[in-house]
């Protein structure tokens, strides 16, 4: 059983995800919605080690806030429906009218207050790409990824392959001063990085261990640490899918990361994805064992 992320296998072939692009291009949202029903079942069935490691995650989470959530089936259908919105976003079918901005404020002084860009903290909860919609209404503004391209390289190969519009991403796995340069200059020149903050990384001990959802668990340090380094401010930004309608919303972490002080502000990081998880646990899509050796099922 693959216990890390970066062990399993991307079970989606370029082919597959070629074929679903042109559904979602050609199908309408009615014909689609069964086709994604099916599809989700049939992985729902076949992936055994998936479902226990969801059942860890909802016995966490009902043990933390007493709650009683439990249908694993809607984390992979809700995952199937965000493939397809992935692929939608960047054709240009979902634009900003689309989104709701749950605290419009925060995220004004997020994307449009001016001077440099920032690091922004996502994860695999809910589906952020539906924040690229944001550039239809905000012409200038850049946003880029970090990725380990070992896991999205099929996703990113399609979408450059048959998008308009390339993503802009930086290599986790090459990241050296020269990378570090080019992102320097991108925040410097007003970008956005977008850096996964529930995945850790493949090689070195840059994590650090806090709460979540009542259990120990690993948190990567590097979008905390690229702001320490280039001194600009960290946010965490949620894209959360409600009957249909795309809730986006900002939280702001630090202003002056300190180095020494990363675990706290992964701690804050880790207790609102928890709140959102308590919420809409179904749009949870680590479908990994997240606690690891931290913890027993």
């Amino acid at each position: 059983m693959a216990n890390n992320w970066f062990e399993q296998k991307e079970k989606g072939s370029f082919i597959l995800l070629k074929i679903t692009f042109y559904l979602v291009y050609f199908l309408p949202k009615f014909v689609l919605t069964p086709i994604i029903f099916l599809v989700s079942f049939v992985y729902f069935i076949i992936s055994k080690n998936e479902r226990q490691n969801l059942k860890k995650f909802y016995a966490n989470l009902n043990a933390k806030f007493a709650t009683k959530h439990k249908n694993r089936f809607l984390n992979f259908y809700e995952f199937s429906n965000s493939l397809t919105d992935k692929i939608a976003v960047w054709l240009g079918k979902i634009k900003f009218d689309d989104l709701i901005l749950d605290n419009e404020r925060e995220l004004n002084k997020l994307f449009f207050s001016g001077g440099s860009g920032k690091v922004v903290i996502v994860s695999h909860f809910g589906n952020i790409e539906i924040a690229r919609a944001l550039s239809s209404h905000a012409k200038g503004l850049k946003m880029a990824i970090l990725v380990y391209d070992k896991n999205s390289a099929n996703f990113t190969n399609i979408i450059n392959s048959l998008s308009k519009t390339n993503i802009k991403t930086f290599k986790v796995d090459e990241l050296d001063i020269s990378s570090m340069l080019e992102i320097s200059n991108f925040i410097d020149g007003g970008g956005f990085i977008c850096v996964m903050g529930d995945r850790t990384p493949l090689n070195g001990n840059k994590t650090t261990q806090v709460k979540f959802l009542g259990k120990m668990a690993d948190f990567p340090q590097g979008g905390f640490a690229i702001a320490s380094i280039l001194k600009c401010d960290i946010w965490a930004l949620w894209c959360i899918k409600i009957k249909g309608k795309y809730h986006l919303k900002a939280d702001f972490l630090a202003n002056d990361v300190n180095r020494r002080k990363i675990g706290s502000y992964i701690q804050i990081y880790a207790d609102l994805l928890a709140q959102n998880c308590k919420s809409y646990p179904q749009m949870w899509f680590n479908f990994f064992d997240y606690w690891g050796k931290n913890e027993k099922l």
